[in-house]
Parts: structure tokens; sequence; C-alpha cells
């Protein structure tokens, strides 16, 4: 049997093959299937050539290009061959409203070696196809209309906003970002947000703050996303369709409008402040520290930046809270007691833009209206016989200034960490003996009592053997230690001179030698030091610092120990913001934390009951926190967790959120 494309007359070519005439006449040529059918409102028609007993399967099919097979809308099993009726959908959820051109595939049962083993297998196989040059509208009716009215701008510090009008009733936004490619094509960055309705059923936001270039390393997705380059945003309304879980249904894209936005760099400005002409120091969290005795205090700040304006803010405050600049340009820190917490922000206009860079910096200011306390390490001091070199040695309070007079010239140091001081010197000539008058001042200019200093090169007499006598000089060397830990001997330590002086640091169980400092200089975590031939006064002091094995009890003992109290006030647009405030002691062992090498990070909640249903918002570095979306005239409550983490961004502990006492708002937008 031959089988040919179409039927007809043919010529048959045997070569060199001759024909047995008795069988060469009369035979059949039978053509391939084929299809032939009609499109209308529908598909009609039939299968030409159709093999009696042969299973036919008709796929039709939506695609974007004459020919394509993208979308399948009908699949059905052939049952009469003269008579094939295929309905073609004009609206539904089966594709995104559109243009389509329709395709109709015959297939039938084929056997083929499917896995490559030599088995053959039965699968459908195309055998006919029928492409329609007429395009069909499909309307999807869970398709939404295109948000309008799509805009980019700065938003300042290599941040964008993007905003859209709302599309009524759809689940969520997808966003995009656009950056034109060298032949000025706008393409995906792959970057963008997927917005969507909020856990308490609210409507998504249809605005957005994106911070382009935050997020650490570059990466082959986000390399084109830094400042000194023009954006674009595309936006989507979308709805879901619950019945095929969760498959999304998009609006047409709207584009902020050409040429794009151009996002300039940010530079932070390096903002100097001062409290009383003493200028301000940061702690290893970065904030700057100042105290003051509490009345007529004056905070200025300065930058070397030119057009650069501020803004004072006390933290303590749900309204009014700015501090208006004075004549001078400085600002009058407000009478109270206690510590207060100062927000400075240096705001630099961007050129040609209506958007700002803001550089934040925060002030804790503390009223301290306590002396610090100044004590001696002895009564006399002796100086070297030959070169008329001494050494002063006490303590104050930790980090106070020791102010004296040497040869008529003021001069001072500071207090260490563990409060103790030096102060070393040379009697000048044929001078034996000399006192120096001292005092110590903290940076409230609060001052001590003033102290005498007795330095003599006479040597100290005590009694030796033989009912004789003899003469040597003495020094001290004042040993300290840090909790977790001690020093042997300890104290105050007399020493002959030329003497030798051994100390012994041992740390309590569960921790380790930190570091050892001799006359407040690290020589690092040893268990052991002595001093040799000793010709003056020293101080040694030891520091200890937890085991890994005990950490995690330590930790959990500090973050039990953080009380958190949440404030709430309204911001201009009507959002209710959120801050987190805390007593001494949680923050000194926020700060203790931090100092052991954990992250800390606070996770706030909102509920509609006071006491329960607490959910999670977001968790961010900052103890604020703004909520944008709320149902008008409901009430919700607000708590925050502290949440640690290790080196490796693991958590480690939480505190719980009956550690924080809520804060509560009416939402009235």
């Amino acid at each position: 049997m031959l089988r040919l494309k179409n039927g007809g007359s043919y010529e048959v070519n045997t070569g060199s093959l001759v024909l047995v005439e008795e069988k060469s006449k009369d035979f059949t040529v039978t053509p391939f299937e084929e299809l032939n059918l009609t499109l209308n409102e529908n598909l009609s028609g039939e299968i030409k050539y159709a093999e009696t007993g042969t299973k036919y399967v008709l796929r039709t099919y939506f695609a974007n290009k004459e020919g394509g097979a993208d979308y399948l809308i009908d699949e059905q099993t052939v049952g009469d061959p003269a008579s094939i009726s295929v309905p073609i959908p004009k609206e539904g959820n089966l594709v995104p409203t559109g243009q389509y051109y329709v395709t109709s595939f015959l297939m039938t049962e084929k056997e083929a070696d499917l896995n490559g083993d030599g088995k053959p297998e039965k699968a459908l196989a195309a055998i006919a196809r029928q492409p329609y040059t007429e395009a069909i509208t499909y309307t999807n009716t869970l398709q939404p209309n295109a948000p309008a009215n799509v805009n980019l701008a700065l938003a300042g510090n290599e941040a964008m906003t993007a905003a859209w009008n709302a599309v009524t009733d759809v689940d969520g936004y997808a966003v995009t970002i656009y950056q034109p490619d060298d032949d000025g094509n706008w393409i995906d960055t792959g970057f963008g947000y997927d917005l969507k309705k909020s856990e308490d059923g609210q409507a998504p936001v249809t605005s957005i703050k994106m911070a382009l270039t935050v997020g650490g390393a570059e990466t082959q997705e986000s390399k084109n996303l830094s400042a000194g380059q023009t954006y674009k945003v595309g936006v989507r309304a979308y709805k879901l369709d619950k019945e095929s879980k969760g498959a999304k249904y998009y609006s047409a894209e709207s584009k902020s409008p050409a040429p794009g936005v151009y996002l300039p760099k940010y530079t932070p400005l390096n903002l100097n402040l001062s409290v009383n002409d003493t200028a301000c120091t940061k702690d290893e969290n970065g904030v700057y520290h100042a105290y003051v005795d509490g009345k007529n205090d004056v905070l200025k700040v300065s930058c070397e930046t030119k057009d650069v304006s501020y803004k004072v803010t006390r933290m303590d405050m749900d309204t009014d809270n700015e501090i208006k600049v004075e004549a001078d340009g400085t600002y009058k820190i407000p009478e109270f007691e206690g510590s207060l917490m100062f927000k400075i922000d240096g705001i630099q206009d961007i050129a040609g833009n209506t958007a700002q860079d803001t550089t934040s910096v925060f002030l804790l200011v503390s009223v301290d209206k306590t002396a610090p306390v100044l004590t001696l390490s002895a009564p006399i001091f002796y100086a070297d016989p030959d070169s008329g070199k001494y050494t002063i040695t006490g303590t104050a309070d930790v980090g106070s200034q020791i102010i004296y007079k040497d040869n008529d010239e003021t001069k001072s140091v500071y207090a260490a960490r563990n409060g103790s001081f030096a102060i070393s010197g040379t009697l000048e000539g044929s001078t034996n003996t000399e006192v120096l008058s001292l005092y110590a001042k903290d940076s409230a200019e609060n001052a001590s009592a003033s102290q005498a200093a007795l330095i003599t090169k006479q040597k100290q007499q005590s009694g030796g053997s033989s009912g004789g006598g003899s003469s040597h000089s003495d020094y001290t060397i004042q040993a300290s230690a840090n909790a977790h830990g001690s020093i042997s001997p300890s104290g105050t330590v007399k020493v002959r001179a030329d003497a030798d002086q051994t100390f012994t640091i041992t740390p309590d169980s569960g921790y380790t030698v930190a570091d050892v400092k001799v006359d407040g200089k690290s020589i690092g975590a040893v268990s052991t030091y002595t001093f040799e031939k000793i010709k003056g006064s020293h101080t040694i002091e030891a520091e200890f610092t937890p085991k890994d094995g005990i950490k995690q009890a330590k930790v959990e003992e500090l973050t039990e120990s953080i009380l958190l109290k949440a404030r709430s006030v309204k911001t201009a647009k009507e959002n209710i913001k959120v801050r987190l405030e805390m007593n001494k002691e949680s923050a000194a062992a926020i700060q203790e934390l931090q100092a052991l090498g954990y992250t800390v990070k606070y996770k706030f909640y909102r509920s509609e009951k006071k006491a329960r249903k607490y959910k999670a918002k977001l968790t961010k570095s900052s103890k604020v926190y703004v909520n944008t979306q709320g149902e008008k005239g409901r009430r919700y409550y607000y708590k925050a967790r502290v949440m640690i983490y290790d080196q490796n961004g693991k958590l480690v502990d939480s505190s719980k959120l009956t550690q924080c006492r809520y804060a509560a708002r009416i939402w009235t937008k």
C-alpha cells in the first residue's frame, strides 16, 4: 500500500524494477489525514481521509502569533470524523485578555522509543495542523484594569517613591524596575515588589519607597541597581483565582513617564556636635553622648559641607518634639531629669529636585549633678632619688578628667575604663619634695575637691637585721580586675626599688582572660605578668569575658532583663508611628549583648486585642515602626520583642511580648 499526501493521478517510476502487469493494475493511493475546518463563531468541519477504526484527538489552542500553541482551550476525542464542532470561548479565565490566533492539531496514537531504552511505547503524536489567520478577541473576566497615573520620584538617600491610582477590588500589585540599555531600550532589572493585601484584609498599598542600592554586595541580579543610573517603574494589578489555588491574573502594565528618573548618589554628611562648647563623642553603636548639669545647656550642630540645614528632635514626646533653632544657630536643650535622646538631621537639597538627602545621628544627653570621686592610692609618692621621676596613681569616675599643674602649666589625664589613672613627672634639679594639687572633673563640669599628693626623693625607712638599719625606696603598683575574675596580689601593692613583682590573673569558672593592661597599654590575654627591677609606680588591670559555653546562659539572662515600653503618635500622613523606650538597666543589657558580639533587632507586633492575638509585622534594627495600613475607627495595640542574633545571623534568643508595655491608637484615615 502507498500513502501519499493527496489523492490523484501519479506516475510510478520503478527504474530497473519490472512491474507484473496483472498486479500493478487498479492499486489504491490513500492520502494522509487532513483537517478541513472553518472558523466562524466556532470551529466546524471534518477530517478528510480519516481511517476507519483509528482514534483521533483534536486539540485547539490560542496563540499570540499565527500558527502558535500558547494556551490550550479545547481537547476532544473525535467521535465522528465527518462532523466536528469546537466551541471558541470569548470570555472566562482561561487566558489573559487580548487578541489571539486559533490553531487546531489532529493527533493519534503512535509507537515510539520515548525513554531511549529500545522499548516502544504508545503516545499521542500530531499528524495534521490547521492554523487560522483571523484574530479572536478574548476577555478574561478576572483580569483587573491597569493602574493609572504611575509616577516615580526621588525620595532622597538613594531611594525612590513609586505611586499610582488604586484599582478597585484587586488582591495586589506587581512592581517592576526598568533601566535603559546602551541602545536606549528599557529592560527589566529583575528587581521588583509584590504588594499584597494585608493579613487583616486591607487593600494593598498604592505607593512604595524603594531603596534601590541597599543590600550589601552586588549580585548578578542586582548589579545594575546603583546610584548614577536612570530608572522607570512598571505596575500591574492582579487578582487571585481562588479556585485554581492562587493563580494570578494580571492587568496590562502601566509605566512611569519617559525619560525616567535619574538616581543621584547619596553621600552622608559629617555632622559635628558639641554641648556647652564640648565636643560630643560617639560610642561603638554610633550614639553620641553628652553630660550636663541640666541648666542653660546649649547644643551646636555644624558641618563642613555648605548649604546644609538641621533639624533637632527630642525623642521623648509624641507632639511638638522639634527643638527650634536659636538666633545664633544653636539649640537650647530643655531642662529635664535623667537622660534625654535627641535626633539630629542634617538635610541637603538635591540639585534640580524637591527631594532631600538626610543624614541622621542620635545624641544622648544625661543630667549629672554629682561630682566625681577622686582617691589617691597613697598619701606619699616616692620619686627616684637619682632621676627624680615619679608616678602618682589613684582612681576616679570612669572617663573623668584629672587636672593638675606641673611647673605652672595646667595638664590633665583621663580615668580609664576601670577608673584608674596615672600621672608621671620629674622632680627637677635639687628639688627633693613637691606637693601636687589635683582634682577630677566630669563632662558635666562637676568637679571634686582638690587633693594634695606629696612627692619626695627621701628614701622610706624600714627596719633591718642585726639591730642595724638599712634604707630603701618603696613604689606602688595599683592592681585591679573587672567582674568575673581576680588578680593576685590586688589593690595597692608596695614593692622595693629594683625588686621584681609577679601578678597572677585568674578568670572565674566559665570565663577567660580578655585583656591585661599595664600602665594603660594592652599586653594581651596573659595569665601572669612580672614587673622587673621596679624603678617607679605602675598600674595593672585585668579584663575577663565569658567562654562560648556559657554565652547562651548569659544571653538568656540579659534578654530576660530587658523591659520595653511602646509609645505611639500620628504622623503628618495620619499613619501611626510606634517608638520603643527602655530604662537604663535594659539599655545597659543591650549594650552588653552587643559587646559580646551579638546583633540586636526589634520585632514589632500589632493586635486588635489588648492582651492577645498579636501578629508580627516586621523586624528592623531601628526602635521605630510606622504602621501605614488600618481600618478606620479601629483601635490597634502595638508591642515588640528584642531579637538576638549571633555573628552568623542565627537567632539565638528573643524577649517575650509580656516584657513590652503596649501602645494603643485609633486608626483615623
